[in-house]
């Protein structure tokens, strides 16, 4: 893929997501969906073969911040390798992020990627709720079994 593929396939996606903002850029498509920060980044000279994908869980919280990041390192533990995903914590933003490569996007078809996207975005309001907006966090079960409560069995 080059830049202006990358363009191209950020443009078709556009009206595939109801209600979704978007905003482009060279080599960034933002997105927000369902109230969900989503970003892809692509980088030809980097790796034409793959661009990366981040979901903004949302901050993380000063209280609890040990229990959630527990969570968050069984989830990726749980989730066996990389290809799945990994969830993290950006130090700058103090913001909880799941980060997806999305490999060969050249042969993603706009459709399959804007589902992708959305159901990102539902995993990410699920985790927001389990980890971030109770004065308890959900056990870890809970949290990672409404992470693949997914209509989309191709999810990355």
């Amino acid at each position: 893929m080059d830049a202006n593929g990358f363009v191209g396939l950020c443009r078709a996606i556009v009206g595939k997501i109801p209600n979704a903002e978007i905003h482009i850029s060279e080599g960034a498509c933002e997105l927000k969906i369902n109230q969900i920060d989503i970003s892809l980044f692509f980088n030809p000279l980097f790796a034409s073969d793959r661009m990366h994908c981040f979901v903004d869980i949302g901050l993380a919280p000063e209280k609890d911040r040990e229990a959630i990041f527990s969570h968050l390192l069984s989830m990726n533990l749980l989730s066996s390798t990389k290809t799945s995903g990994v969830y993290g914590f950006d130090q700058e933003s103090e913001k909880l992020i799941f980060v997806q490569q999305i490999i060969y996007p050249d042969l993603m078809d706009p459709d399959e990627l804007a589902t992708i996207l959305a159901e990102y975005s539902i995993q990410a309001h699920h985790l927001r709720q389990t980890l971030l907006e109770t004065e308890n966090p959900h056990s870890l079960s809970s949290a990672f079994s409404q992470s693949f409560q997914t209509n989309a069995s191709f999810l990355a």
